[in-house]
């Protein structure tokens, strides 16, 4: 489930995601997500991945196509990305999707790294 942080800058979107990925819970977390994409001219995102629980290929699938099918405004919006995980395959396929946005500047973390990827984000 995803759960919006407050970092104390207007500019940075922070979020913590923990539990079950599943189709269901990404598209509750699309509900708390996109209406901070619709309203702000520019943002950085902040993200942490803790323990993820039931795991569906399918929500990987509908996270790669939302990435596709939203590209320019992603683009267009986000200035920075600080993925916190210790999750390698969460890693991987962050790595691995973002090269196909330019734009966007994205670094993961692992959560030893917690502050650096604060101050990236800031």
């Amino acid at each position: 489930m995803l759960q919006k942080l407050d970092l104390g800058n207007p500019k940075v979107v922070a979020f913590r995601w923990e539990g079950d990925f599943t189709v269901k819970s990404f598209e509750q977390a699309m509900t708390k997500f996109l209406p901070e994409l619709k309203a702000r001219e520019r943002m950085n995102v902040y993200l942490e991945v803790a323990k993820i629980g039931e795991f569906e290929a399918a929500a990987v699938w509908e996270d790669i196509k939302f990435g596709f099918k939203n590209m320019k405004e992603l683009r267009d919006k986000i200035d920075r990305l600080a993925l916190v995980t210790d999750e390698g395959w969460v890693r991987t396929l962050a790595n691995t999707t973002y090269k196909f946005i330019p734009g966007i500047d994205m670094k993961t973390f692992a959560f030893a790294n917690l502050q650096e990827a604060r101050l990236f984000v800031q």
